[in-house]
């Protein structure tokens, strides 16, 4: 809601329109609208069905969906209203007579006796607005990591600040945000992950504006029409289809042109990034990047709006497949984790000890007791920045 707000308060300052929210329960249930908005004032009445662009990924559904006119004669048209839209999506959304209203002020709408086009304002991205870093690219690397591999919330700042490629600094503000935003929590004394799928779609609706922009270098041909097998790529398809592909590289333009017989072209099918990640588990089988990774690199093409229905409808299908299996994996890993931090909480209610603690009970050195932990002989956990031991693995290794 906050962004529809947001949104219809910088149109009010640019056109003097103003605007109410409508939330109709029928309207949500039967025609998939999140909230109905009238514009009023200057003569103006007039309604229109919100679709937010965070809810919908899939781009035939979402321009489907906003093609259904509603019986009521003073609601004829949907309208997307989204933090952000990339200016290939703004061209199609037109093309396609659809309306849309950015957080900014920035929109397309055109109905019966009204007609407004506004472009150039900033964009108002959510993490700017929210004040926080969560949804900055800095924070996007690190809750894919997290999405990745669920374990590295319960981890050191250094491991998880290593996988996602990012300063070490930076992990207590995101993870504080995070937790302010209820996607971690605190569970026998161990950081977990929380509404996962909700993390999930919020991230895939900030990808595009911030890591594949930011890392984006340009879109190529191939000379010979094959990758060489040392690429990482994502977004492969059926060769066949001709629907594009992103390449992943540490290496410059000037360098990787000539390495992997590229040639720059505006309309091309190769899609160039800088590799963003750091030593996480990002890389599956065969240089292929993990199936988020690619999955959100399908939508950032989508965004383009130069492929096909017929390469629409194959993008949506695996997309539909990667959606389910992707939601499937994090849920059986953060069960596993979730499982273990409650027996910990469980099994082990008293206050845990810190390494100090430990080195005083034991009459050894705080040295002697990392020593110990990293030898795998004092099991340990970490609460922020603190490594934490449980008193009664303490006492298992004095009675040894």
């Amino acid at each position: 809601m906050k962004i529809i707000e947001t949104a219809l308060q910088n149109l009010c300052v640019s056109t003097g329109i103003k605007a109410e929210i409508e939330v109709d329960p029928a309207l949500m249930k039967h025609f998939g609208a999140d909230t109905v908005i009238r514009l009023h004032s200057m003569g103006i009445d007039k309604g229109f069905r919100v679709m937010k662009h965070s809810e919908v990924h899939d781009l035939s559904t979402l321009i489907a969906s906003t093609s259904i006119r509603l019986d009521q004669p003073d609601i004829a048209d949907s309208i997307i209203i989204a933090n952000y839209v990339s200016p290939k999506m703004k061209e199609l959304l037109v093309s396609r007579g659809i309306h849309y209203l950015e957080t900014a002020g920035n929109c397309h709408i055109q109905a019966d006796g009204l007609f407004l086009h506004i472009d150039g304002k900033k964009t108002l991205p959510y993490r700017q607005s929210d004040k926080n870093l969560a949804f900055s690219t800095t924070g996007m690397k690190v809750i894919l990591a997290l999405l990745v591999s669920p374990k590295l919330a319960g981890r050191s700042y250094r491991e998880l600040a290593s996988a996602a490629n990012v300063a070490l600094g930076s992990i207590g503000k995101v993870l504080q945000d995070l937790e302010q935003l209820e996607y971690l929590q605190t569970v026998g004394g161990r950081r977990v992950l929380n509404r996962p799928e909700e993390l999930l779609n919020h991230w895939l609706d900030n990808y595009q504006s911030t890591l594949f922009e930011d890392n984006f270098l340009g879109r190529y041909t191939l000379k010979d029409g094959m990758l060489p097998d040392q690429c990482i790529v994502s977004g492969v398809a059926d060769q066949t289809t001709g629907i594009g592909r992103v390449l992943y590289t540490d290496l410059l333009p000037s360098q990787f042109e000539s390495k992997f017989g590229l040639e720059r072209d505006e309309a091309g099918d190769v899609f160039v990034l800088k590799r963003f990640w750091g030593d996480g588990e990002l890389i599956a089988t065969e240089n292929q990047v993990n199936p988020l990774l690619n999955f959100a690199d399908w939508f950032s093409m989508l965004s383009f709006g130069d492929f096909t229905e017929e390469q629409q409808e194959i993008i949506n299908e695996a997309i539909h497949i990667w959606t389910t299996k992707l939601k499937d994996q994090i849920k059986k890993e953060l069960d596993a984790e979730m499982a273990e931090a409650k027996a910990l909480e469980r099994n082990h209610p008293e206050p845990l000890w810190d390494k100090k603690r430990i080195a005083k009970e034991l009459g050894v050195s705080p040295g002697t007791v990392d020593n110990l932990r990293r030898r795998g002989q004092l099991k340990s956990i970490y609460v922020g920045k603190r490594v934490l031991f449980n008193p009664e693995e303490v006492q298992k290794l004095i009675n040894r």
